[in-house]
This record gives C-alpha cells, structure tokens and sequence, in this order.
C-alpha cells in the first residue's frame, strides 16, 4: 500500500511539471502573437508593394486535375467565393517532332512543338451568383535543345510564343470583357521572357504583366508563376498560379473590378500549361 502511495505521488509529480512546461510554452507563443509580432509572409509570387498589405484573397479550395476532352465537368474550379462549372475542353491539336544524336560520350535532343491549339469553355459563378459564360483558345509554338554528356546535361534556351484570347461574357450585359496575354521567349545566353495582355469592357481596361522564376544557368527559363493586373498603370489585383494558387484583390481595386478580376483568374488557372509555352516542372 505505501509503495502505491508512493508510485501515485511521482505519476502527480510528473504530471503537474509537465502541465508547468506546456502552461510556459503557451505564454511563449501567446507573446510571440503578440500586436508586435511580425507577420507570417505569404508563400508563392512574389507580389507588388501595393499588393502586401490590406489584399485580400480568394484561394482555390478546389481544382479538378485531369479531364476528358469534349466531356463536360460539373465544378471544374472552386475560387471562394466563385466557382466554375459546367466546363469543357478540346483536343490539344498540332504538329510536334523530335530529334535526337548520338556522339561519343554522349547525346544531343531537339524538338519542336509548331501551331499547338487548345480551347475549352465554362461558366463561372460571381460573387452574386450571376453565371458568366466564358469561352477561350490558345495557340503556342515552341523550341528547345538538350544536350547530355557522361557526367551532366544541359539544356539551351529555346525559343517561341503562346497566345491566349478568352471571351467573358457577363449576365444582362450587351459588352463581354475580352482577354488577350501573349508569352514571348526570345533566345540568347540569357534568354528574355515577357508576358504582356490585357483585359477589355467598354471604358474599362485592365492590363496584365507576366511575373516568373528566374532562369538558372544550364537550366530552362523559369516558368510564368504569376500575373499582375493594373489600372492605369497601378497593380490593383494579382492572380498566383504557383503552389497557392489564388486572385489577390488590392485595397484600391475599384468595387465593379472584383468579379471581373476573378473571372480573369478563372481564366488563367484553367490554362497554366497552354500559357506558359516553356514549363519547368510543377507549380
């Protein structure tokens, strides 16, 4: 019995010290949380100074991955407080080749992907429940080397072009907004990549600039992460199209560009690939 007695005093020893450390471990993160703490960064793009403070987000809380062509899927997207449904693609159409060398201690491979199509269509759902319908094609045309030896390879910047033009029409509106984005890669030891387009309704204009990882050396540039649309030449909202994918809407984006920019985003989350003529691996 005294040995019992003894046992259930060290069991509530260690109990009360583990309850002391877990009570002082509480205190260290309620002061770390504190009104001076700094703020935890947000992964993905990298955002415009307007941007980091005061945006707000819709994230993607939901993506369907893989989809037959010509086989319509029921919520093909999810952007809360958005959504895309009822979408539908086609056949990536074009002509592609491959070629390869082999040399002593090695190989070399090139190929060409020339006039690439792609088009798909949804309606997407705004805030208010209004149903947008929204239909969009790509063109691309791309180049590339690589080259391989006993110990390494290397690849050589290529070199092409994708277009983007989607059509978005609004509910009880005669004017659809119109989105056209153009990805450039033009060759060189340090390759130069620019994605430039804009989005258009009767007086309203957004523009959109490409942001993308740095190019490496020995490596394929980096591929497009990220856009940023302006009005007037300041970033109002920005769409992330790397591992958080997401629409960012500034503090100063004006009230009737909210469903726009998102349906915008819808857009270009739908077709990151056909986008982007040179990905790199995934988002």
């Amino acid at each position: 019995m005294k040995r019992d007695r003894v046992n259930r005093s060290g069991i509530g020893v260690a109990a009360r010290m583990l309850t002391a450390v877990a009570l002082s471990a509480l205190a260290t993160l309620a002061l770390a949380a504190g009104p001076d703490a700094k703020p935890k960064a947000r992964k993905g793009m990298e955002l415009p100074p307007e941007l980091q403070a005061g945006a707000t987000e819709a994230k993607v809380t939901h993506r369907k991955v893989f989809v037959w062509p010509n086989k319509p899927v029921a919520e093909m997207l999810r952007l809360d407080p958005y959504r895309v449904v009822e979408f539908r693609r086609g056949w990536t159409t074009g002509r592609s080749s491959a070629s390869s060398l082999v040399f002593g201690g090695g190989w070399t491979f090139q190929w060409a992907a020339d006039g690439h199509t792609y088009d798909y269509s949804f309606d997407f759902i705004d805030a208010g429940e209004r149903r947008w319908a929204c239909s969009c094609a790509s063109a691309s045309s791309t180049r590339g080397t690589f080259f391989s030896g006993e110990h390494m390879g290397v690849g050589i910047p290529g070199h092409g072009q994708s277009r983007l033009a989607c059509v978005l029409q609004p509910p009880d509106d005669p004017v659809e907004w119109k989105l056209e984005l153009g990805v450039d890669l033009k060759p060189g030891l340090l390759p130069v990549k620019t994605a430039l387009g804009w989005a258009r309704h009767a007086g309203d204009e957004i523009s959109i600039t490409g942001t993308e990882r740095q190019a490496k050396w020995g490596r394929a540039p980096g591929r497009l992460i990220g856009v940023v649309l302006a009005v007037s030449n300041r970033p109002v909202a920005a769409v992330d199209l790397l591992s958080q994918p997401a629409v960012l809407f500034g503090a100063d984006l004006p009230p009737g560009l909210h469903d726009p920019a998102a349906a915008v985003g819808a857009a270009l989350l739908l077709a990151p690939d056909e986008l982007d003529p040179f990905p790199t691996g995934p988002r």
